[in-house]
């Protein structure tokens, strides 16, 4: 037995001091017995054991442990001597050093009760009370003066204050913790383990309290100390307690094996087991069927004392610790770009976005690839590791790029489809024909097979008669009823293969499919046709948008086409198609559609294009040329392509540098003297251009050039949109590069602000044509 050194105070008030006694060998910091007196309890003697964590200050009183106040069973109460004279007993408080939390720490299994969090390293304080007055169980009277004069005399915090107990003292935990003493309540957070004699109320007091509870048990404990569980969690789970209690039951588990487990530092790591075919509870009530099956254990706490230090009165409770989350990225939307004529390349800026929460170490990087393109064809990207960044293509075609987050650990990737299409020309004319049939009847040549008659994208990208991409997409949204290859063949209309096979449908079935991509400015006829051998009548019924159906008979047919003319997209750029049978026919063939795309003429469009740069390089003919690199009104009335004024004028409102003469002599994209001389800008400086006498309800497409014999870094940057967004070109021996600024609306004075300054590292900046294509 330790040598035990006992000093006593009286309580005055509610004050109560503490009473040293002597460490018990072996902890990493002192155990000592120690005794006050309760004013609330006819003034007695209460004796409890008590651990201070290593390093305890009790002059600090800037650091606040949390505490844990723990009730002990029947098995290691006093009882009074009748004179209420206890020094005989005190020794026997040894006996607290084998149960609850005290056990933890003589065991070595955790000697300083100190648990890592996300606010660092906590320790706990241990308060083990004895009991005095034997089997008439743990009374708020008892206890709740004994946490006041705990908080009084010790550094704890009161936000922080945890209640749990064993057998009686699980009871105990209930009672106290619901009781009119604990008034307001002190208590954080309850732990009762192997209750007995609970009732139904106390479940009811404790959600009223809004109390955390975890409670322990066993199906191997006895019927009364089973339901002093399920009684009073019930009693809350009917209530919709918040928060939730939590239970954990034991498999097997002893009444002494149920609080080992509870209290030991894996407390949650024994089996558990589905509350299903319950004890019979001795009062006669029912199974209880809603407790809940579960130990709620394994994440995110690995044992009662963590779970209690994400507990607190009045505050938040600590976050858990977080968890690293996959990145995000965004590649952007999908565009379709028009690759000018005359011009062999085009660059296209991508606006992708790349986020994280910067876990596990603080990097995010990103990357960008290409994923499906035209054979044979590659993209170059300004910075294939920033999220935003140029692109340039060099051929007409469907391209997937790829951006991915990569984090170190996680990674995330998205797609953005990049279709580069011919610009159309005033009056031209391009046909795209579709195929539908088993692929038995596969039409060669630029012809779109599509032998899948079922709901899906068929053709992304459809290509022309000339073999080239155009960005239309075929998508069949309403499924055709079957495939069929027994139409009937003639030399015309369309090769043999696309006559003999075809989509069907019965009398029951509409499908629809619908055309994409196309340009809502321009016009397209369509036309269908569809043959099967035979004399029966096979009558389908055409629709298109909202138009008038037209219907024609499949049987046998080898001339028949329906045609609807000029049919103008909607504002999205597509067209609806629906096919069904006609008249009565149990079924119709569709086999071909026959598309024609015509650009129509423009309408008071107009093309203006500026030659900037030296008076040795001034370019006849009907071009506006800028001689002077300074400030001023230079053009006031260009005039356009064909000679006509078009009350365009340019100002520059921040000076070039000085003209220069040293482009590349060509003539690819505009005449020599155009593609030789341009302004520049050095530095930092920023030039800017304005074009002005714009009507601010149109519409314009913007082309910038230019070019510098140089063999390295000649990069200059342009923006339209005031510095927010930035699209680079290299000068350095350019010939047939512009940047494109397609289908651009001017501001509310009809203006455009065209900032122009070198990129970084590149020194010079050069603008040699500006065009100005009003749509």
């Amino acid at each position: 037995m330790p040598r035990i050194s006992i000093r006593s105070l009286l309580l005055v008030a509610l004050v109560y001091p503490l009473f040293s006694a002597l460490p018990v060998m072996g902890a990493t910091s002192d155990f000592t017995e120690e005794s006050y007196n309760n004013t609330l309890d006819s003034n007695r003697l209460y004796y409890y054991l008590q651990f201070l964590p290593l390093g305890y200050d009790a002059t600090d009183t800037s650091k606040q442990y949390p505490v844990i106040v723990y009730l002990h069973g029947n098995g290691l109460h006093h009882k009074d001597n009748g004179n209420g004279n206890y020094t005989s007993y005190f020794g026997d408080l040894s006996r607290h050093y084998n149960q609850g939390p005290a056990r933890v720490i003589t065991s070595g299994d955790n000697t300083s009760m100190t648990f890592t969090t996300t606010n660092g390293d906590e320790s706990f304080i241990v308060l083990c009370l004895q009991q005095r007055t034997g089997r008439n169980g743990w009374q708020g009277k008892q206890v709740i003066p004994f946490v006041d004069h705990a908080l009084a005399s010790l550094n704890i915090d009161p936000n922080r204050v945890y209640l749990t107990g064993h057998s009686m003292g699980g009871n105990g935990t209930w009672k106290v913790a619901t009781s009119s003493e604990n008034n307001p309540n002190r208590f954080a957070a309850i732990a009762p383990v192997a209750a007995n004699g609970t009732n139904t109320q106390m479940g009811v007091d404790a959600a009223g309290h809004g109390l955390p509870v975890w409670a322990f048990t066993s199906n191997n404990d006895g019927s009364a100390l089973y339901y002093g569980t399920t009684r009073p969690i019930n009693s809350m789970l009917g209530l919709n307690a918040d928060p939730t209690p939590r239970v954990t039951a034991y498999v097997g588990a002893s009444h002494g094996k149920t609080e080992e487990y509870a209290y030991s530092i894996a407390s949650t790591s024994r089996s558990t087991f589905a509350l299903a075919g319950d004890p019979v509870d001795p009062n006669g009530s029912p199974p209880v069927t809603t407790l809940l099956p579960v130990d709620f254990a394994l994440t995110p706490h690995s044992s009662l004392y963590e779970w209690f230090l994400t507990q607190s009165l009045g505050t938040t409770p600590p976050p858990p610790p977080p968890t690293n989350q996959a990145p995000m990225a965004d590649a952007g939307l999908d565009q379709s770009v028009v690759l000018a004529q005359g011009v062999s390349q085009v660059v296209v800026n991508l606006a992708g976005v790349i986020s994280d929460d910067m876990l596990p170490n603080g990097t995010l990087n990103g990357q960008w690839s290409l994923l499906s393109g035209p054979t044979g064809v590659g993209v170059t990207f300004a910075d294939s590791t920033s999220p935003t960044t140029t692109a340039t293509f060099v051929a007409l075609g469907t391209y997937e790029l790829q951006l991915e987050a990569d984090d170190s650990a996680l990674t995330d990737v998205d797609t953005v489809v990049i279709t580069i299409t011919a610009e159309p020309v005033s009056g031209e004319e391009r046909r795209i024909l579709f195929d539908l049939g088993p692929s038995s009847t596969f039409t060669a040549g630029n012809w779109n097979n599509i032998n899948n008659s079922g709901a899906g994208v068929k053709i992304a990208d459809a290509i022309d008669d000339t073999g080239a991409s155009t960005g239309i997409q075929f998508e069949v949204t309403s499924a055709f009823t079957a495939t069929n290859g027994s139409g009937k063949v003639a030399s015309d209309p369309y090769p043999e293969t696309a006559q003999r096979d075809s989509f069907n449908v019965n009398s029951s079935t509409t499908a629809t499919f619908v055309l994409s991509g196309l340009d809502a400015a321009n016009f397209y006829d369509l036309s269908f046709f569809g043959s099967r051998s035979g004399t029966t009548i096979r009558e389908g019924e055409v629709t298109v948008n909202a138009l008038p159906s037209q219907n024609y008979n499949a049987a046998n047919n080898i001339s028949t086409v329906v045609t609807f003319t000029d049919v103008v997209p909607d504002s999205s750029g597509e067209i609806t198609v629906t096919f069904n049978t006609y008249n009565g026919s149990g079924h119709a063939y569709l086999g071909v559609v026959d598309i024609l795309e015509k650009v129509p003429e423009p309408a008071g469009g107009f093309r203006v294009v500026f030659d900037l740069g030296t008076t040795n390089f001034v370019t006849a003919g009907n071009y506006n040329n800028v001689t002077d690199p300074g400030l001023g009104v230079h053009i006031s009335d260009a005039i356009d392509d064909q000679g006509e004024l078009t009350g365009v004028s340019l100002e520059i409102t921040n000076a070039f540098v000085n003209p220069n003469g040293s482009g590349i002599e060509d003539d690819v994209i505009y005449p020599s003297s155009v593609q030789r001389d341009s302004l520049f800008v050095a530095g930092t400086d920023d030039a800017q251009v304005v074009l002005g006498g714009l009507d601010s309800a149109d519409t314009y497409t913007i082309y910038l050039f230019g070019s510098r014999a140089f063999g390295g870094d000649k990069t200059v940057e342009f923006s339209l949109d005031g510095g927010l967004t930035w699209i680079d070109l290299n000068c350095s021996n350019n010939v047939d590069t512009v940047i494109e600024f397609p289908n651009q609306s001017p501001d509310a004075q009809g203006e455009f602000v065209i900032d122009v300054q070198a990129d970084d590292g590149s020194g010079f900046g050069y603008l040699g044509a500006i065009e100005l294509i009003k749509n």
